[in-house]
């Protein structure tokens, strides 16, 4: 998928239909999303594409580890009860007992510092920022370096320089 959003022709071809005569305005909004879509994924750097290579290696290295992180809430009455991330944000935003919900929130807390640390071990020449610190490595500076765990890992690895 990453290779296919990071083919440079797909984003000529998106910006050739662009210029078209005859489009709707439907049309020109779908292509409008394809061509800042493939802006994202494409840099035109070596250095910038090397330091995304290393920086999707280091995110999928905490992808592995964070599959193996028991992740759950303390509840109330019930002791430690496994949870996806989902869960715990379900029972935080749902659940009527003040307590339970501080539960899934202390739950959800013990992601940042996990990743934390298994950077600071298992990558010790990165950084963790929030916000990513990519955007002038991409096309036109745009604000769209996408991953796969931004939903799981509120957070971006970068390479200390």
């Amino acid at each position: 998928m990453e290779a296919f959003l990071a083919d440079k022709s797909k984003l000529d071809r998106a910006r050739e239909l662009l210029k078209s005569e005859g489009l709707t305005d439907e049309q020109k909004k779908v292509l409008g999303m394809f061509e800042r879509t493939f802006k994202c994924y494409i840099m035109e750097s070596d250095e910038a594409k090397k330091l995304r290579e290393e920086s999707m290696k280091i995110e999928g290295s905490l992808e592995a580890a964070r599959n193996t992180m028991k992740l759950g809430a303390d509840l109330p009455g019930q002791g430690f009860t496994e949870l996806s991330s989902v869960g715990l944000r379900n029972k935080m935003r749902t659940d009527n007992d003040e307590a339970v919900r501080k539960a899934a929130y202390n739950g959800l807390r013990t992601i940042g510092p996990f990743v934390l640390e298994n950077v600071r071990t298992s990558h010790p020449s990165t950084i963790v920022l929030n916000p990513p610190c990519t955007l002038s490595l991409n096309y036109d500076g745009e604000p769209c370096h996408f991953s796969p765990l931004a939903p799981v890992f509120p957070v971006r690895v970068h390479r200390l320089t």
